[in-house]
């Protein structure tokens, strides 16, 4: 169960860093943010909280309870302010702030039940969460013609019919006064009716004729200055008008992401930026056909946005074009489409990282090799192994050093004969170089499991070069001692 209550300061110097903490602060503002976006039965929430819920999971295992304060502004943990400007991180500051809550503990024990529960909690109107009753949403007024009867709306018949022809008449007519609401200034009305035709498009008691009318509808509606009145409502700071508002623009799906691509590569306030990259995020698959035409595009700024969005997508077709954009001059652009080939981790995705280990493009094999690291993947294993073997060979001892970083951080015990057959070699003109790498490589050991790890340190402690086994010696001393089988009595 998770709580949310003032934290108790934490005795004992924690392993984590802030950075650990800050990530799990961002996943956590990210899908209280996306939360929002879905039904209560989608199986897109679902995603979106069973991921969020094994990186949460993953580092409390990890490092044990994570307690925050709220400052000024800030959170706070036992190791000093978290670096989280902006952003989903920001948003959740913001969420504590609006509920008085000055804490936040993620306790150990936490199971997805208790995940759901916080999330729901945090994602709820803040009089709701705080257990007051949140404001009911306005009923907007229907449109209705100077001079016209009450009964003559479009809008109201429109919700009481159930006849598919004269749904779909009614339907015009509540279509063109949207339209004409628009063009004299009423985007209120003009909204309104494009939430109904939204609401009419979800509803399941409907005829599917009735429902693909009011879908068709609402498309139309959301075009041109539509679309750009529709796209502020949902970057407005309220969050109720923000939530409706990505909501329609969800449920119109792929033929509104050119026109937000295009808004958050414009956008220059990161509140703006956060919200529109958080709906197409939401979005999925009918995202990533515009993502990958983005990432093709030829301007830098839409395709540093587009690959990030194709990270957090973890959509195998965007490989293909992250691949092309490693060899491209931008640095920041690299690191941007290596970082979510990494997060895309399709086997596709991985061989892309493993063949960038022999660019030559300056920096781009170091940045494939840690992106590498953070896969999990065998294949990565296998690709760095054969990697280290060439760099060593040639006397590139900086790359060799990053490619054996990225092992000590994939954690498979495959990769220690390579290891250890570094600690073998010697050098004449780069003593200093190779003394760095073997230090790197017990420490890529130290991190790895099981008795030949154990056995390739030990054999480290009796170096002949000092300071390479002093450091075996210390991993050795906190190394915990390998579990031993129990001795088999039965006769």
């Amino acid at each position: 169960m998770t709580a949310l209550e003032r934290a108790t300061p934490r005795t004992g110097a924690p392993r984590r860093t802030s950075n650990d903490v800050a990530a799990v602060v961002v996943e956590l503002g990210r899908v209280v943010k996306g939360f929002r976006f879905y039904a209560q039965d989608a199986a897109a929430r679902a995603e979106l909280i069973d991921r969020a819920f094994r990186h949460v999971r993953a580092e409390l295992e990890r490092g044990g309870p994570i307690e925050l304060e709220l400052g000024a502004g800030e959170l706070c943990w036992e190791g000093g302010a978290l670096p989280v400007p902006g952003g989903a991180a920001e948003d959740l500051v913001h969420e504590l702030e609006r509920r008085a809550l000055g804490a936040l503990r993620l306790g150990g024990e936490l199971d997805r039940a208790g995940f759901v529960r916080l999330v729901t909690a945090l994602a709820a109107p803040a009089a709701e969460a705080a257990g007051g009753e949140a404001p009911a949403p306005e009923t907007p007024a229907p449109p209705r013609e100077e001079g016209a009867p009450a009964n003559a709306d479009p809008l109201g018949a429109l919700a009481a019919c159930r006849d598919d022809a004269q749904h779909a008449e009614l339907a015009e007519r509540a279509r063109e006064a949207a339209v004409a609401a628009f063009v004299r200034g009423d985007d209120d009305t003009a909204h309104a009716i494009a939430l109904a035709f939204g609401a009419q498009a979800a509803d399941s008691s409907r005829s599917e004729a009735q429902r693909a009318v009011a879908a068709a509808a609402l498309r139309e509606l959301a075009q041109g200055p539509r679309l750009a009145a529709l796209i502020e409502r949902a970057c407005d700071f309220e969050p109720d008008v923000s939530i409706r508002a990505s909501q329609l623009l969800l449920q119109i799906g792929a033929p509104v992401v050119p026109d937000l691509l295009r808004e958050l590569t414009r956008a220059r306030d990161e509140d703006r930026r956060g919200q529109l990259t958080g709906i197409l995020i939401a979005m999925g698959e009918s995202a990533a056909p515009e993502i990958v035409r983005a990432l093709e595009s030829g301007d830098e700024r839409q395709e540093r946005f587009a690959a990030l969005l194709a990270g957090e997508l973890q959509h195998p077709a965007a490989v293909p074009a992250l691949r092309r954009l490693l060899a491209r001059e931008d640095p920041e652009l690299r690191r941007e489409a290596a970082k979510s080939l990494a997060k895309i981790a399709h086997p596709s995705a991985v061989d892309a990282l493993v063949t960038a280990l022999a660019s030559r493009v300056p920096g781009v094999p170091a940045l494939a090799a840690y992106c590498l690291g953070v896969t999990a993947s065998t294949r990565a294993c296998a690709g760095l192994c054969e990697a280290l073997r060439g760099a060593a060979s040639r006397g590139d001892f900086a790359l060799a050093r990053e490619i054996v970083r990225a092992l000590g951080r994939l954690g498979r015990g495959v990769c220690i004969p390579d290891l250890v057959s570094l600690l073998a070699r010697r050098s004449v003109f780069q003593r200093k170089a190779l003394r760095e790498l073997k230090a790197v490589v017990v420490e890529a050991l130290a991190r790895l499991p099981g008795e030949d790890a154990t056995k390739a340190l030990a054999a480290a402690a009796t170096s002949r070069e000092e300071g390479v086994a002093e450091l075996a010696r210390r991993a050795l001393s906190r190394r915990r001692p390998e579990p031993t089988a129990e001795p088999d009595t039965a006769r």
